[in-house]
């Protein structure tokens, strides 16, 4: 980048505007929202049934751990169109499994899958006994 009889303060100054495009954030950058949610919740004896969903979401891609309390769970990954999330289901393999199709609602923090109930990762943790981002984490790798 440096010509015969140029500078060091022009070079500076050709470096410096050529930065500035590389620094300056695009507008269409969509946040990454990790997304809780459950369904059919029941207690009992203290501990909490029911299913549950752990997602990451950003644009319109989804990855994340669905599954039931004290149960297993699935990693599914795929992305959000029309109103539906369309994703592919793993197995514990870590293979494709099959599809999973659900119906999407809501905008930003309160998005969720149609019939379920959005909760906060505190009540996650309480209600699974397990940290629900580790299972994220362990999706995002899986597939």
């Amino acid at each position: 980048m440096h010509h015969k009889g140029m500078g060091a303060a022009a070079l500076t100054t050709i470096l410096t505007i050529g930065s500035v495009g590389v620094v300056a954030p695009t507008a269409s950058a969509a946040p990454t929202r990790d997304l809780y949610m459950v369904k059919n919740l029941q207690s009992v004896n203290g501990l909490y049934y029911g299913d549950f969903a752990a997602l990451r979401k950003k644009g319109r891609k989804v990855v994340g751990a669905i599954g039931a309390f004290y149960s297993e769970y699935f990693c599914i990954k795929g992305k959000v169109s029309k109103g539906k999330l369309r994703a592919t289901q793993y197995d514990e393999f870590n293979q494709p499994a099959g599809k999973y199709t659900v119906r999407w609602k809501g905008s930003g923090s309160k998005q969720r899958i149609k019939g379920t109930t959005s909760v906060s990762k505190a009540q996650m943790k309480m209600y699974g006994g397990s940290n629900p981002v580790r299972m994220i984490k362990a999706c995002v790798r899986a597939t």
